[in-house]
């Protein structure tokens, strides 16, 4: 009914739905039940306790990742990470890739990014203000786009040119790469969606 994406569940099983339009969005939190628990945004609506922050184009498939510690959400837009507590805007950073993000069990964020001019990929690897504690180097990679990380803090690394995933351990070590089989027509695009 909401009509939106589905962009992060947390660890207690809170959905993160986002829908965007005529440049603005609106951030909903809901329960494992479906019970509506806050909303943000950028432009009005009918709730009188979503606060919204100052309006901002979004892009096509934020990243948007839940802080098991605090509950604080942030969104990866436009190069720039906005960090939420209940809803409420508190701050943003620079963010070192633009396209995906994913936090691991020590709370530190991991961006995948592909650089054009060297033709080669890596993942940066943040603390939750922005600062780079480390660049992964991912040699012989293709174009790392998204990126997932499990419980164990195993890394998926989606890439595009090639219809792969890279598989890292939880020490950022390579494991193996997944070749995907993609029905012939299909591609992946720069947020590692197929699409036709």
């Amino acid at each position: 009914a909401f009509g939106a994406y589905l962009r992060g569940i947390d660890s207690d099983s809170n959905l993160y739905m986002l829908k965007s339009g005529n440049y603005t969005f609106e951030l909903v939190k809901y329960d494992s039940k479906g019970n509506r628990l806050w909303s943000t945004g950028s432009s009005p609506a009918d709730d009188p306790n979503t606060v919204y922050p100052s309006p901002f184009l979004l892009q096509r498939t934020p990243s948007v990742v839940s802080d098991p510690v605090t509950d604080n959400v942030m969104i990866l837009n436009w190069g720039w990470v906005s960090v939420y507590a209940n809803g409420v805007y508190q701050t943003s950073f620079s963010a070192p890739a633009n396209v995906s993000m994913s936090l691991d069990s020590s709370r530190e964020l991991y961006f995948p990014g592909y650089d054009y001019n060297s033709e080669t990929s890596s993942v940066a690897v943040t603390d939750l203000t922005g600062k780079v504690l480390r660049t992964i180097a991912v040699p012989g990679f293709g174009k790392a786009s998204g990126i997932a990380i499990d419980p164990s803090d195993n890394k998926y690394l989606m890439d595009v040119a090639n219809a792969a995933v890279l598989v890292l351990d939880a020490s950022d070590s390579y494991v193996r790469t997944l070749k995907l089989n993609v029905p012939k027509g299909q591609t992946f695009d720069a947020g590692g969606i197929p699409g036709p």
